[in-house]
């Protein structure tokens, strides 16, 4: 790969609405690295660290930062909270462009090009709930017919049942979680249904559809107004020890 210009964009994005979070950092819209950790409880005494220690890995500081990407949930109230906070003040501070993107359109970003088929992202909230929304394809990424909500698996079947179209993706580490339950539900159903990988959201999808938008000419959000995407409210647990590092991408 040749050299990339050093007067191109910096983009960096966070994820922390799950139990595994991630940072990551694009160069316009070249990837530079991406960095995915299990915080165990403890994301805030690693999460400015480990982002000083990507941008340090390529001589950067936080005023080489050009746009900011954060998601905002669904997902852990504690963990997003923090993710979005640490975003806004950088970006308040900095006078960056800041673009909150949430957890489903971030999975259902890697599912371009489905034609007469309707996505669902599906990420687990408590017990037998789920969030999810019915996604169709849009240029450049599928986009929700509705606004995400959480559904018993009950109400899931139902929503999908509720499609026009017979062929229906489901996506995230809820359809994967509950695949047994859904399949044998919507088998006496006229649906075709495929199940992908599991998967939570990721910093670099973040990112991506954060690019998307502001070379699209999109402002992104208020700093000052952007909140987490709080459906449900947050489950009282007891802190966990430990930290542990999944991977890292260069």
């Amino acid at each position: 790969m040749p050299p990339l210009n050093e007067n191109l964009p910096v983009l960096l994005a966070l994820e922390t609405s799950g139990d595994v979070c991630g940072l990551a950092l694009f160069r316009d819209s070249v990837l530079l690295a991406e960095y995915n950790f299990r915080h165990s409880m403890h994301l805030s005494e690693h999460l400015l660290d480990i982002l000083d220690a990507l941008l340090k890995q390529f001589g950067l500081t936080l005023k080489d930062v050009s746009v900011y990407a954060v998601g905002i949930g669904p997902g852990s109230f504690t963990g997003t909270r923090m993710g979005v906070m640490t975003a806004k003040m950088f970006a308040y501070l900095e006078n960056k462009p800041l673009y909150g993107i949430d957890s489903l359109t971030a999975l259902a970003s890697e599912f371009s090009g489905l034609v007469e088929q309707v996505l669902f992202p599906i990420l687990s909230c408590r017990s037998e709930t789920v969030y999810t929304a019915p996604f169709r394809d849009a240029d450049p990424f599928p986009k929700p017919a509705q606004i995400t909500a959480t559904y018993t698996l009950e109400q899931v079947v139902e929503l999908i049942q509720q499609q026009s179209e017979s062929r229906i993706v489901l996506c995230g580490e809820g359809a994967t979680r509950h695949k047994a339950y859904l399949s044998e539900a919507l088998a006496a159903t006229d649906k075709r249904v495929s199940f992908m990988a599991s998967a939570l959201p990721k910093a670099v999808q973040i990112g991506v559809v954060a690019l998307s938008r502001w070379h699209n000419g999109d402002t992104g959000e208020d700093a000052l107004e952007l909140v987490p995407e709080y459906i449900a409210p947050p489950p009282i647990s007891q802190p966990k020890k430990g930290f542990s590092l999944v991977n890292t991408t260069v």
